[in-house]
């Protein structure tokens, strides 16, 4: 576990308390704006199938 911020002996935040906070946040935020979530998970959904589709025709050759 890194340290980011070590205030004394056994004290600070860790990396994992981040990252927490961040899912954390980033839940409540699409929980509130679901049509936001609904284009997002769309949007990167048809990105990776067209990066795929793209890598099919690039092997083939």
């Amino acid at each position: 576990m890194v340290l980011l911020n070590c205030s004394g002996a056994g004290g600070g935040v860790t990396a994992k308390d981040y990252m927490t906070q961040d899912f954390s946040y980033a839940l409540r935020f699409l929980f509130k704006s679901p049509l936001y979530a609904f284009v997002s998970v769309i949007t990167l959904a048809l990105g990776m199938n067209i990066r795929q589709e793209n890598g099919d025709k690039l092997r083939s050759v």
